[in-house]
Parts: structure tokens; C-alpha cells; sequence
């Protein structure tokens, strides 16, 4: 959901793939590794967002930043 989560008190440090789940938004962290426009297809009606985001690195003490948008986070790392 959004909102601002911090990588080791709310989300586990490590590598993770993202998929959206709903609405349209921003996913990003507070380090500049991550600023991506995500949203399903069907509700992308320009063609511009993103459905999944492999390999993101959370490094322990980054905001990731949630705004528009529902995640699933997995860990792969």
C-alpha cells in the first residue's frame, strides 16, 4: 500500500523482485537506486508503467517510498 516503509524495521534487507499489484504509481528509494512508474496493464492506459522490477537492492536504512500503487515484494536474495 502506500506510504513510506524503512529497509530494516519494516521490510527485510536484500534483493527483491516487485510486481504490481493495483493502481497506478511511483515505486522509489530514498538512495536513487529505485524510481520506477508502475501499474498493471490494465490500468496503464498510455503504455508507460511498468509491471515488474527485477533485482531491486534494499540496503538497510533506505525509505522505500510507495505512492498510487499496491506491491508484491519477493526476496530472491
Amino acid at each position: 500500500d502506500s506510504g513510506n516503509y524503512v529497509v530494516g524495521v519494516d521490510i527485510e534487507p536484500g534483493t527483491y523482485d516487485i510486481e504490481v499489484v493495483s493502481g497506478y504509481g511511483n515505486v522509489q528509494t530514498d538512495d536513487f537506486t529505485l524510481n520506477q512508474i508502475m501499474a498493471p496493464k490494465s490500468e496503464d492506459d498510455l503504455g508507460l508503467a511498468d509491471q515488474t522490477f527485477t533485482n531491486a537492492v534494499l540496503n538497510d536504512g533506505v525509505t522505500l517510498h510507495i505512492d498510487g500503487c499496491k506491491i508484491k515484494l519477493k526476496r530472491v536474495a
